[in-house]
């Protein structure tokens, strides 16, 4: 609402950026937000034999929410590289971040310049969210989402959570973002507690969005979780 014109015509300022990089707790969503991303990612390229990239660009909205946890994306540099690390099981990663000065238009240059050769549905590629070690290549489908897979998806979560608290204690989320001690301490306390409901309830939602549920599996099931578990952390660091 930053440049809303008929709030800026009546002179009434509101930025909710900067609110929200003002408050030590609720910065928190944003640290789990983008770590949980890169982290899917890498383990996406992993799995692939991908290289680990040398930059990361961010475009759009996403070129200014991450702005909220580190302006300067020195840290959150780092913090991408230890991700990268941690998954590759190297130490070598040197990733920098990007933001284009109008992250808008760079967007529309990325659909402009893309080959309209290759058909889009054939360059999809589900990575359900397993550990790469343990990834299922293809062939699965809601109504053969049994205990194990569900076991495995939380056994990959809860690998990230740890990642988190290493890096937590190597880079000190308090001092390179600002997030507060009592907000990540809440994230700890809770973030197990509800997952597998989590998880549970949102196939069992899709299962009635999807038109068949014998049908290919097209996301991950890694965020499913986080979802929730999103939601209710926000509500509860902003009581802190």
């Amino acid at each position: 609402l930053k440049d809303n014109h008929h709030l800026n015509k009546e002179k009434i300022d509101i930025d909710f950026a900067t609110l929200m990089k003002n408050d030590e707790h609720i910065k928190i969503i944003f640290l789990i937000f983008y770590s949980s991303i890169i982290y899917h990612i890498a383990q996406f390229m992993r799995f692939n034999k991908m290289v680990i990239p040398k930059n990361i660009l961010f475009s759009g909205t996403a070129s200014k929410s991450i702005n909220i946890l580190d302006p300067e994306q020195e840290k959150i540099s780092q913090m991408f590289n230890e991700i990268y690390n941690e998954v590759y099981k190297k130490e070598d990663a040197k990733i920098e971040i990007k933001i284009d000065n109008d992250p808008k238009i760079i967007t529309a240059k990325g659909a402009l310049k893309a080959n309209t050769d290759n058909k889009i549905e054939e360059l999809i590629q589900s990575y359900i969210g397993l550990s790469p070690e343990k990834e299922i290549l293809s062939g699965l489908t809601y109504s053969k989402i049994d205990f194990t897979i569900i076991d495995q998806v939380i056994e990959n979560l809860t690998e990230y959570f740890n990642l988190l608290d290493g890096m937590n204690t190597k880079l000190n989320f308090n001092k390179s973002f600002g997030i507060s001690n009592a907000s990540y301490e809440t994230f700890k306390n809770m973030r197990m507690e509800n997952c597998k409901d989590y998880l549970l309830r949102e196939i069992e939602d899709r299962k009635i969005d999807v038109s068949d549920v014998n049908g290919n599996l097209e996301e991950t099931l890694f965020f499913y979780p986080l979802k929730g578990l999103l939601n209710e952390l926000a509500t509860k660091v902003s009581d802190l």
